[in-house]
């Protein structure tokens, strides 16, 4: 009950920080959240999630998913923080695209001097303690080594600290079908 009277202000909180650190159109239509999926900690569910590129990749879409599911450490969240601790996409289409000069439509996350231009210290923390990607489908087109490779039914659960910079990643991988082209 707590959030949902807050839903609408965390929604707000949510929305700012997306915009205050990735330089792509983001779009979801509904925010939910939940104590119950990872007790102790709390889950933001966005649902219909949409991340789409901006200038040499307008019209791209990099990232649609029906269900996006982020982790927060409870202690944190209720300070007013944002501390995640785990990724779940379900269902995600994935386009990663490189031009032949070398730009990556995944390259979207904003310079610490761009996101930062208040002077203020964000409370965006990351440490991330798991990714999983369920049933996923993955397009990637590199222009300028000249390979594509698309994946059906890609499931992927991995494990480490990506707080550091040099982490050892434990991972489950299983693609249901792969096409690559050089």
């Amino acid at each position: 009950i707590v959030l949902n009277v807050y839903e609408d202000d965390i929604r707000k909180k949510v929305e700012e920080e997306i915009n205050s650190r990735i330089e792509a159109v983001v779009e979801f239509d509904k925010l939910d959240l939940s104590l119950w999926r990872h007790f102790p900690n709390v889950t933001l569910t966005l649902s219909e999630l949409s991340i789409a590129g901006r200038d040499a990749f307008s019209g791209d879409t990099l990232l649609s998913a029906p269900q996006f599911h982020v982790e927060l450490s409870t202690l944190s969240f209720f300070k007013g923080e944002i501390d995640l601790r785990s990724i779940q996409l379900v269902e995600p289409d994935i386009l990663v695209r490189v031009l032949k000069n070398g730009n990556a439509n995944y390259l979207i996350m904003k310079t610490d001097s761009t996101a930062s231009a208040s002077g203020e210290d964000s409370d965006f923390k990351v440490q991330i303690d798991e990714l999983i990607i369920e049933k996923g489908s993955i397009v990637y087109q590199d222009a300028l080594t000249q390979t594509n490779l698309f994946m059906v039914d890609f499931d992927h659960r991995g494990k480490g600290d990506f707080s550091k910079d040099v982490f050892d990643y434990e991972t489950t991988t299983s693609v249901g079908e792969l096409s690559v082209n050089y």
